[in-house]
């Protein structure tokens, strides 16, 4: 029982089922915690036991006798972990500036401007240090402590599979799986709390968790003296119609004003997004709740984006040829100046069409650099697969789940509600 020594952050929502299956091969377990579950579950399985956790994590696990070093991500990449490895050994850290102290990875990456201006935030495999890499989302690294090696292997992902073609069958089973899946959210012994921002996602999910929880929820809110910025109205009606702890916090302009520079220190890395989560953390932290549900993922998988209506109209505008998406960049508004992006081929320019921040041109006079150069490190990174046997719809959904979502919402939801 001492082989195995582990470093863990996150939850795994299925522990309980793993640990009746496991004491079913005769494990015993002296604690509650799913951590002890994801050890006994290694010694059963092996890496094999990765592909059976359901839920956000990294991990690192270190195998005495073997003397092998297992570094674990989960699929959806909610959880970050990054790495350095040379022929001395291997680093790694939940934070890219942990990295700092260490002189072999403490040269800034000179390129991550270009990106952040383009994307907004920092996209994956790029990061704010020349030799930091993050760990791909559902792969694991095995690093063996004898010859300094390392081998990086894939356990799980998900994918795309356009075969429901009878709408109120799709609706009972998303309405079964979110029902599902916030229900084992709610295993806790603490108080939980839900983010409600007064909007649809948020909102789905609060009367679900009110309805699965009866005793112990708390509703977590942020609003504005603007009428026309604040969504209290719509929070009010639903905290109006379930018995929980309610907490709504007004945010004024000299307290945004006050925290911006604590914000910004705790960001990691780059990203224009976020702020908002660090305001509901520290709220849900002053309340000592450790445990918090929020709606993020479901414009994503469900159409709520403007992207999807977008992404037809795009993907033709792709297949232009480059002087007329470069002429058509030139004229004055922001998203037509950003149609030079569609030069671009795939997910990569059809993303920066849609949701880039700043059009080459523009980047290249803010940073003093030419347009040649920006889009020489664009072309570069990230790589991303080729979708053409998806229909539009799920593209953009790919797009937005594997970008937006992935390098953006919840790099910063994780950062900011750990500051």
């Amino acid at each position: 029982k001492d082989r195995y020594v582990i470093s863990y952050n996150g939850e795994v929502y299925n522990f309980e089922s793993i640990r009746k299956e496991l004491e079913g091969y005769g494990h015993r377990f002296k604690t509650g915690s799913d951590t002890e579950v994801i050890l006994a579950a290694y010694e059963q399985w092996g890496t094999q036991s990765f592909a059976k956790l359901e839920g956000m994590f990294a991990f690192a696990l270190w195998d005495k006798e073997e003397e092998e070093l297992l570094l674990v991500r989960d699929p959806s990449g909610i959880k970050p972990l990054y790495y350095y490895h040379n022929e001395a050994g291997i680093q790694f850290a939940s934070e890219t500036r942990a990295f700092q102290f260490i002189a072999a990875t403490s040269e800034a990456n000179k390129t991550w401007p270009v990106y952040m201006l383009a994307y907004g935030h920092i996209p994956e495999p790029v990061t704010i240090y020349n030799n930091v890499k993050p760990l791909p989302k559902g792969f694991f690294i095995c690093y063996n402590g004898t010859n300094k090696k390392i081998s990086l292997q894939n356990f799980g992902f998900y994918s795309f599979h356009e075969k429901e073609q009878d709408a109120g069958k799709a609706q009972n089973e998303i309405a079964r799986l979110l029902r599902q899946s916030v229900k084992q959210h709610l295993i806790a012994d603490a108080p939980i709390g839900v983010f409600l921002s007064g909007g649809i996602d948020s909102g789905i999910l609060f009367l679900l968790a009110a309805e699965l929880k009866k005793q112990g929820l708390n509703s977590l809110s942020l609003y504005f003296n603007e009428d026309s910025y604040s969504e209290k109205r719509y929070q009010d009606i639903l905290l109006n119609q379930v018995n929980c702890g309610r907490h709504q916090y007004l945010l004024k302009e000299d307290a945004f004003l006050d925290a911006l520079p604590t914000i910004l220190k705790q960001m990691d890395q780059p990203s224009c997004d976020g702020i908002n989560t660090w305001f509901i953390s520290k709220y849900a932290k002053e309340q000592g709740l450790k445990a918090v549900l929020s709606g993020i993922g479901a414009d994503e998988l469900l159409g709520g984006y403007p992207s999807f209506k977008r992404m037809p109209l795009a993907a033709f505008a792709q297949h232009a040829p480059n002087l007329a998406l470069q002429v058509g960049s030139k004229w004055k508004g922001r998203k037509l100046s950003r149609l030079s992006y569609l030069q671009i081929e795939g997910i990569t320019g059809l993303y920066l069409f849609l949701r880039g921040q700043f059009a080459p041109g523009d980047i290249a006079r803010q940073l003093d650099c030419t347009e040649k150069q920006v889009w020489g490190i664009l072309n570069e990174q990230p790589v991303m697969p080729g979708l053409q046997g998806l229909a539009k719809g799920n593209q953009a959904s790919w797009m937005e789940t594997n970008l937006y979502m992935q390098n953006q919402l919840l790099r910063d939801a994780d950062v900011m509600s750990m500051a």
